[in-house]
């Protein structure tokens, strides 16, 4: 098929949007699976675009709408998928996209719906785009003026809980935190890193292919690099030398305190991040077991371990929720990185938002309850059990912890000041560490206690 006969980007942009609304479905994944099946069809900067508009269009989505509905005759949930979809794809390019010319924002915009046999609608999708565009410094101010729910494209639902948890000033700041780019974050598997030589050739090579690398403000050793293009293709990936994590859920590993000579498990493990991390720091990596629920995680932890030379790691399909006997006081570390809203990750996950709510965070803390309420007995007396989330929701967080400590033989144990950066000196009370999106440059939002089991 010739590159004329295949979709535009903005053909795709569209498709996937629609699917989206249909199904539901998480646009980051859906996104995915287009650009695998897109292949060399598609240029390195044509994918890069695609990610842009797509990811970029759900992230802004409530603010769009606002915007949409504020300029037409027609609301927005009232147009036909095709054109509310076309319309908020050229609407993104115009108001967030400045590389884009916005009359080929429009101009495109109209084109698809044209070809997709709305001909009839398209004076409508015309006059729509090019009335933002004339106003679009106009309509950026209306936006910026707005309630939070439409400057930040955030639900109300989470307006209010974070309003009431963390104040007005402080659910602000998140959100502006979470609007900001990102970074990948790429951490050096430690069994490089005590070799100088070779670890100083490979992030030589790695910096030489991505162009631009610095180290990460809060874990130095970990690397920040600004566009790393397709990952698997770059030095040292094949190899096990790095893989990709946020520096807060490196920092979960770090707190463990986890000596060579420790059995470790981990009980909600896929994809396998912290489990691989925890095992480059043991003397066997088989002194480590990763759990996770289904056939399929279980796979993919296996996986991302035999890339990472860390095949010795044991991986088991098992539900977090039912009791293994077996399992009894057998491990100096249990590592608990537990099903969560979420919510310290929407800056790269922005489709959690749209999911949110009273009920769901609710039954997520049971759950973690639930699962907590299993696993403790399999740390021995003396050991660790680390809880951690990628949220911000205190019902999963503080809260939990205090429910656990109340009803378990534990105790928080104070980690910060020995063990790990001087910035998070302070932070911790009674064992437990809250990482707020804004915090710290270049990280998540997570959660993290450590609990010792008292002897």
């Amino acid at each position: 098929m010739s590159r004329q006969e295949t979709q535009t980007t903005r053909e795709i942009a569209l498709d996937l949007l629609l699917v989206r609304e249909r199904t539901r479905g998480d646009i980051t994944e859906l996104l995915k699976d287009a650009l695998a099946g897109a292949g060399a069809s598609l240029s390195v900067q044509e994918k890069a675009f695609l990610k842009r508009l797509t990811v970029g269009t759900v992230e802004k989505l409530l603010t769009i709408d606002a915007v949409i509905d504020h300029v037409a005759s027609v609301k927005v949930k009232a147009m036909k998928p095709t054109v509310r979809n076309a319309i908020r794809l050229g609407s993104c390019q115009i108001l967030y996209l400045d590389a884009v010319p916005d009359a080929a924002a429009v101009s495109e915009s109209v084109a698809i719906v044209k070809k997709r046999g709305l001909t009839g609608l398209s004076g409508f999708t015309n006059a729509v785009l090019r009335r933002i565009s004339k106003d679009r410094d106009k309509l950026l101010t209306y936006v910026s003026e707005a309630e939070p729910s439409v400057k930040y494209s955030m639900p109300p639902y989470l307006c209010g809980l974070f309003s009431q948890e963390r104040g007005q000033e402080g659910m602000e700041r998140i959100f502006s935190s979470l609007q900001e780019s990102r970074s990948v974050s790429i951490r050096p598997d430690p069994r490089l890193m005590r070799d100088q030589d070779r670890y100083a050739q490979w992030e030589d090579a790695f910096t030489q292919a991505v162009g631009n690398v610095r180290h990460h403000p809060l874990l130095r050793d970990l690397l920040l690099a600004e566009d790393t293009g397709d990952i698997r293709r770059l030095p040292g990936y094949a190899e096990g030398a790095f893989t990709v994590q946020d520096a807060a859920s490196a920092l979960a590993v770090a707190a463990c305190g986890i000596r060579e000579s420790d059995r470790v498990l981990d009980v909600c493990a896929a994809p396998g991040g912290k489990s691989l991390y925890a095992a480059a720091l043991l003397e066997d990596p088989s002194q480590l077991t990763a759990r996770d629920v289904s056939a399929d995680k279980a796979a993919r932890i296996r996986e991302n371990a035999d890339r990472m030379r860390l095949s010795g790691i044991r991986t088991q399909e098992w539900d977090a929720t039912v009791f293994d006997e077996a399992s009894r006081e057998q491990y100096d570390v249990v590592l608990c990185d537990l099903p969560c809203s979420g919510f310290g990750v929407m800056g790269r996950k922005p489709e959690i938002r749209y999911s949110a709510s009273k009920g769901r965070t609710e039954s997520l803390a049971r759950l973690q309850r639930q699962i907590l309420d299993t696993v403790w007995t399999y740390v021995k007396p003396g050991g660790i059990l680390l809880y951690s989330t990628c949220t911000v929701s205190r019902a999963e967080n503080e809260d939990n912890v205090r429910w656990f400590l109340e009803n378990h033989p534990f105790e928080g144990e104070s980690w910060i000041d020995s063990d790990l950066p001087g910035a998070l000196r302070g932070r911790a009370e009674n064992g437990c560490l809250q990482i707020l999106p804004g915090d710290y440059e270049e990280t998540d939002g997570f959660f993290i206690a450590r609990l010792r089991r008292v002897e």
